[in-house]
């Protein structure tokens, strides 16, 4: 740079550092308790539809499902979501016993919740 007249003078000398880039804020992880779905590991979720199907809807004592649609009703596109339980939680099982009393087949919850005590078992005789 030539400096044919005084004053001030800039001059950018990269210095081989990187800036600071933009990260996307259209991606976001949640973490607490829901209805059903799989503990203690996130899972992707695109859209609310999606949420509310794998983790139930909304309780009153957790914000994670507010949060989750409210993310996505602001332009969000991805969330993963990670739900949480309290210590000992267990799946709804039951046993069914054969007509002589002996253990035959046991239906368990696919995964953790309350939501499992309230699924219905119809067994009917085979024709």
């Amino acid at each position: 740079m030539e400096t044919l007249h005084p004053g001030v003078y800039i001059q950018e000398i990269p210095s081989g550092l990187r800036p600071i880039e933009g990260v996307s804020t259209s991606n976001a992880a949640f973490i607490g308790k829901a209805q059903k779905g799989t503990l203690n590991k996130a899972i992707l979720m695109t859209n609310p539809q999606e949420f509310e199907n794998a983790y139930g809807g909304y309780l009153n004592d957790s914000s994670l499902s507010f949060a989750v649609h409210e993310f996505f009703s602001n332009g969000g596109k991805k969330a993963y979501i990670v739900r949480v339980a309290g210590a000992g939680a267990i799946a709804a099982d039951i046993s069914i016993n054969d007509r002589k009393g002996a253990k035959t087949l046991t239906i368990k919850a696919a995964n953790e919740g309350a939501w499992g005590n309230k699924l219905d078992v119809v067994i009917t005789d085979g024709q």
